[in-house]
């Protein structure tokens, strides 16, 4: 009969930290990886105004692409991935389809070129219908935010009763 023993001197000077990290224990022990929203969301609407436009959105999150928001805490390192929304948009004036388009971050780039490097990261957490009143044209916004969220980007969407459009944008801080 033999007996052996581990007394674990090569280990003495190590930080817990270090054990922890030499140790077989598996990556994910470490890493915290959250999506959201975790599983495909969607919202449509249809609206009928009394200014004679009709508006059909689909709301919905890409789950090909995201944002990606990492930080530790602790010896966990926590990884947040936020999914992309897009909208589909359909615009009509007395019944005849005047708009139809896929409004995504590369829809506002196009219009602005120089906010590319700003819309690689933010999320899109909000799209509204702010002004039915006029009877040739609505507003839409797109609000775009950040990590820090003391302040946004909003793109103001105008479709005209003609089918053209066009967008303005603005800096919003909190």
């Amino acid at each position: 009969m033999c007996f052996t023993s581990c007394d674990g001197k090569h280990r003495v000077n190590q930080a817990h930290q270090e054990k922890i990290e030499d140790s077989n224990l598996s990556k994910s022990f470490f890493e915290k990886i959250e999506y959201f929203p975790k599983v495909y969301t969607e919202v449509i609407t249809d609206t009928i105004l009394s200014n004679g436009f009709r508006i059909r959105s689909k709301f919905y999150s890409d789950m090909e692409k995201n944002i990606l928001r990492e930080f530790k805490k602790d010896s966990i390192h926590f990884k947040n991935y936020y999914r992309e929304f897009n909208v589909e948009l359909t615009v009509s004036k007395n019944g005849v389809e005047i708009f139809s388009k896929l409004i995504d971050k590369d829809f506002f780039v196009q219009h602005d070129f120089s906010k590319y490097s700003i819309l690689n990261d933010v999320i899109l957490l909000d799209f509204e219908l702010i002004n039915t009143n006029s009877s040739n044209s609505l507003t839409f916004n797109f609000d775009y935010y950040p990590e820090a969220k003391d302040r946004l980007y909003r793109y103001s969407l105008v479709v005209y009763e003609d089918g053209t459009f066009k967008v303005i944008n603005e800096f919003v801080i909190f």
